[in-house]
Protein backbone atom coordinates (compact mmCIF):
# COMPACT_ATOMS: atom_id res chain seq x y z
CA UNK A 1 0.00 0.00 0.00
CA UNK A 2 1.30 3.50 -1.00
CA UNK A 3 0.46 6.89 0.37
CA UNK A 4 1.54 10.21 0.17
CA UNK A 5 1.40 13.58 1.78
CA UNK A 6 2.50 16.59 -0.30
CA UNK A 7 3.77 19.27 1.24
CA UNK A 8 5.09 23.08 -0.09
CA UNK A 9 8.26 22.10 -0.83
CA UNK A 10 8.25 18.41 -1.58
CA UNK A 11 5.58 15.35 -0.12
CA UNK A 12 6.77 12.21 2.43
CA UNK A 13 5.59 8.75 0.40
CA UNK A 14 4.76 5.58 2.93
CA UNK A 15 4.98 2.50 1.10
CA UNK A 16 3.67 -0.79 3.66
CA UNK A 17 3.96 -4.53 2.47
CA UNK A 18 7.45 -4.98 1.30
CA UNK A 19 9.97 -7.89 1.64
CA UNK A 20 12.64 -7.85 3.89
CA UNK A 21 16.43 -7.41 3.04
CA UNK A 22 15.21 -7.01 -0.60
CA UNK A 23 16.18 -4.21 -3.65
CA UNK A 24 13.36 -1.14 -4.90
CA UNK A 25 13.37 1.59 -7.22
CA UNK A 26 11.12 4.10 -7.23
CA UNK A 27 10.68 7.30 -8.84
CA UNK A 28 8.49 10.55 -8.17
CA UNK A 29 5.94 11.61 -10.98
CA UNK A 30 3.29 14.69 -11.16
CA UNK A 31 1.13 15.12 -13.48
CA UNK A 32 -0.96 17.64 -14.87
CA UNK A 33 -2.80 19.16 -17.45
CA UNK A 34 0.57 20.28 -19.39
CA UNK A 35 1.63 16.31 -19.10
CA UNK A 36 3.84 14.81 -16.94
CA UNK A 37 7.68 15.12 -15.45
CA UNK A 38 9.30 12.48 -13.67
CA UNK A 39 11.91 12.70 -11.35
CA UNK A 40 15.24 10.73 -10.76
CA UNK A 41 14.97 6.90 -10.35
CA UNK A 42 15.95 5.95 -6.17
CA UNK A 43 17.21 2.50 -5.41
CA UNK A 44 16.75 0.88 -1.68
CA UNK A 45 17.18 -1.79 0.17
CA UNK A 46 14.44 -2.72 3.08
CA UNK A 47 15.67 -3.99 6.58
CA UNK A 48 16.31 -7.05 6.91
CA UNK A 49 14.11 -8.89 9.59
CA UNK A 50 17.13 -11.23 10.42
CA UNK A 51 19.40 -8.07 11.08
CA UNK A 52 18.37 -6.30 13.37
CA UNK A 53 21.55 -4.98 15.41
CA UNK A 54 22.88 -8.54 15.76
CA UNK A 55 24.94 -8.59 13.38
CA UNK A 56 25.85 -4.96 13.81
CA UNK A 57 29.31 -5.70 14.00
CA UNK A 58 29.81 -8.44 11.57
CA UNK A 59 32.18 -7.58 8.58
CA UNK A 60 32.25 -9.93 5.71
CA UNK A 61 35.46 -12.27 4.76
CA UNK A 62 37.55 -11.36 2.00
CA UNK A 63 36.74 -13.74 -0.93
CA UNK A 64 34.24 -15.71 1.13
CA UNK A 65 30.81 -15.36 -0.55
CA UNK A 66 27.99 -14.99 3.21
CA UNK A 67 30.63 -15.50 5.96
CA UNK A 68 31.47 -12.64 8.61
CA UNK A 69 33.37 -11.91 11.33
CA UNK A 70 32.21 -10.91 14.60
CA UNK A 71 33.87 -9.54 17.07
CA UNK A 72 32.08 -11.28 19.95
CA UNK A 73 30.82 -14.21 18.07
CA UNK A 74 33.53 -14.98 15.79
CA UNK A 75 33.34 -16.84 12.47
CA UNK A 76 29.98 -17.76 10.80
CA UNK A 77 28.06 -17.86 7.67
CA UNK A 78 25.08 -16.55 6.98
CA UNK A 79 21.53 -18.00 4.97
CA UNK A 80 19.15 -15.83 3.69
CA UNK A 81 17.15 -17.43 6.52
CA UNK A 82 17.20 -16.96 10.72
CA UNK A 83 19.95 -20.73 10.17
CA UNK A 84 23.80 -19.40 10.25
CA UNK A 85 26.25 -22.02 10.54
CA UNK A 86 28.99 -20.81 13.06
CA UNK A 87 32.47 -21.92 12.46
CA UNK A 88 32.16 -23.75 15.98
CA UNK A 89 28.71 -24.18 17.23
CA UNK A 90 27.73 -25.83 13.74
CA UNK A 91 24.22 -25.26 12.57
CA UNK A 92 21.83 -23.06 14.86
CA UNK A 93 18.86 -21.30 14.12
CA UNK A 94 19.16 -17.29 15.60
CA UNK A 95 16.67 -14.96 16.72
CA UNK A 96 17.19 -11.73 19.04
CA UNK A 97 16.76 -7.91 18.75
CA UNK A 98 20.20 -6.93 19.07
CA UNK A 99 23.93 -8.08 20.40
CA UNK A 100 23.14 -8.51 23.97
CA UNK A 101 20.08 -10.28 23.35
CA UNK A 102 20.26 -13.46 21.45
CA UNK A 103 18.68 -16.53 21.70
CA UNK A 104 19.75 -19.79 19.18
CA UNK A 105 18.77 -23.32 19.15
CA UNK A 106 20.01 -26.66 17.90
CA UNK A 107 18.70 -30.05 17.97
CA UNK A 108 21.61 -30.97 20.48
CA UNK A 109 21.64 -28.32 23.19
CA UNK A 110 18.08 -26.58 22.76
CA UNK A 111 17.37 -23.79 23.20
CA UNK A 112 20.83 -21.16 24.10
CA UNK A 113 20.98 -17.49 25.61
CA UNK A 114 23.95 -14.84 24.88
CA UNK A 115 24.86 -12.33 23.94
CA UNK A 116 27.77 -9.36 23.50
CA UNK A 117 29.97 -9.56 26.81
CA UNK A 118 28.50 -12.44 27.74
CA UNK A 119 29.35 -15.05 25.00
CA UNK A 120 30.88 -17.83 25.32
CA UNK A 121 28.79 -17.86 28.20
CA UNK A 122 25.22 -19.47 27.85
CA UNK A 123 21.92 -19.66 29.99
CA UNK A 124 20.65 -23.06 28.58
CA UNK A 125 16.51 -22.90 29.13
CA UNK A 126 15.76 -27.03 29.65
CA UNK A 127 17.88 -26.77 32.36
CA UNK A 128 18.09 -23.58 33.53
CA UNK A 129 21.49 -23.65 34.02
CA UNK A 130 24.73 -21.67 33.40
CA UNK A 131 27.21 -23.12 30.83
CA UNK A 132 30.85 -21.94 29.85
CA UNK A 133 31.38 -23.09 25.45
CA UNK A 134 35.01 -24.36 25.48
CA UNK A 135 34.84 -25.16 21.41
CA UNK A 136 34.46 -27.78 19.23
CA UNK A 137 36.48 -30.62 19.58
CA UNK A 138 36.46 -33.37 16.40
CA UNK A 139 32.32 -32.97 16.13
CA UNK A 140 31.60 -32.04 20.01
CA UNK A 141 30.91 -29.00 21.44
CA UNK A 142 32.32 -29.01 25.00
CA UNK A 143 30.79 -27.02 27.27
CA UNK A 144 31.32 -26.12 31.36
CA UNK A 145 28.53 -26.93 33.29
CA UNK A 146 28.48 -24.60 36.60
CA UNK A 147 25.48 -26.17 38.38
CA UNK A 148 27.31 -29.11 38.76
CA UNK A 149 31.23 -28.50 38.04
CA UNK A 150 31.44 -31.08 35.35
CA UNK A 151 32.38 -31.09 31.36
CA UNK A 152 29.52 -31.71 28.89
CA UNK A 153 29.59 -32.51 25.38
CA UNK A 154 27.05 -32.55 22.65
CA UNK A 155 27.98 -35.17 19.76
CA UNK A 156 27.17 -33.46 16.62
CA UNK A 157 26.48 -36.40 14.52
CA UNK A 158 25.40 -38.42 17.17
CA UNK A 159 21.56 -39.47 16.33
CA UNK A 160 20.30 -40.27 20.32
CA UNK A 161 19.31 -37.96 22.87
CA UNK A 162 21.75 -35.97 24.23
CA UNK A 163 22.79 -34.58 27.65
CA UNK A 164 19.36 -33.80 29.56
Amino acid sequence: QVSSLAANDGFNLSVDGLFPGRPYYLRAYARNSEGASYGEQVRFVTLDDRDHDVWSDAAPLPGQANWVQSSWFGTFYRTDTSWLYHADLGWIYASGQDSHDLWMWNDKTGWLWTGEGIYPYFYRQKDRGWYLFLRNVDRRLVFYRYATHQWIDFHLEDKSNDYK
